[in-house]
């Protein structure tokens, strides 16, 4: 278990037209607690802040009926240029952490009110997925070809820009809101880590490693299993082999 997120589960942003879209409320939302269905809302206002006996303070930009959002900070504390994801939660409370003494004093929550006051907060929504696979197949040299072929049109509406590439190989990425990441294997597990907080086998560091609200182990929580018995299967129970989820 890791110590923040936004979501619980891929679908709380990316459900939207259709599984796999973008972020909004749910419908319907999952029983939680069993048997007593919920009413169609946005999932982060009330069920995934407070799931499973979770005590987190839920912030104003964050409504009802509202859309899904990321949040990122403008400046850090220092003054200094921010712009990474804060997560929202915190697994502080919830019955399934596993650790004694996770409090909110071990792991504060983040004060995004007075952000928010403050001018400090910027958002995104999540992207829709549909159709990401096609890109990652995509030769570098066609995205150049069209590039290069649409450059008057372009210019003549005002529409500049360059393709991003990778600073370890120099190949076009194409993933996420600046196209930062390379394969949509580093994006689907990059989200995994930064929105749900489960480390995995491209992202094994946790976000926060605060000692009182994590486990310690020598392993990421979500790997490919392929062992023919259960014994570090991590109480899953499944005689068969387990693909990580992030593939």
């Amino acid at each position: 278990m890791c110590c923040g997120g936004d979501g619980d589960q891929c679908t709380v942003c990316h459900n939207q037209p259709a599984l796999g879209g973008s972020g909004g409320f749910l419908i319907p939302n999952p029983q939680d607690p069993p048997k007593q269905f919920r009413p169609p809302e946005n999932p982060m206002f009330d069920l995934i802040p407070h799931r499973k006996g979770a005590t987190n303070a839920v912030p104003s930009f964050i409504q009802q009926f509202g859309p899904i959002r990321e949040v990122r900070f403008v400046k850090k504390p220092d003054g200094t240029a921010d712009g990474g994801v804060h997560q929202l939660f915190t697994v502080v409370g919830r019955s399934d952490v596993g650790v004694a003494g996770c409090t909110d004093a071990v792991l504060p929550p983040i004060d995004f009110e007075s952000e928010f006051s403050r001018g400090n907060t910027r958002f995104r929504i999540p992207l829709q997925l549909f159709g990401l696979g096609i890109l990652d197949g995509i030769q570098d040299r066609e995205i150049l070809g069209r590039h290069a072929a649409t450059a008057a049109i372009r210019s003549a509406l005002g529409i500049g820009g360059i393709p991003n590439r990778s600073g370890n190989d120099g190949t076009i990425t194409r993933f996420g809101w600046k196209a930062q990441n390379k394969s949509i294997s580093i994006f689907a597990a990059e989200a995994y880590n930064v929105e749900m907080g489960v480390t995995n086998e491209l992202f094994p560091q946790a976000t926060d490693e605060t000692p009182g609200c994590n486990f310690d182990k020598s392993e990421p929580n979500d790997v490919t299993r392929t062992d023919p018995n259960e014994n570090r299967n991590q109480s899953f129970f499944n005689p068969l082999p387990i693909i990580a989820d992030w593939l």
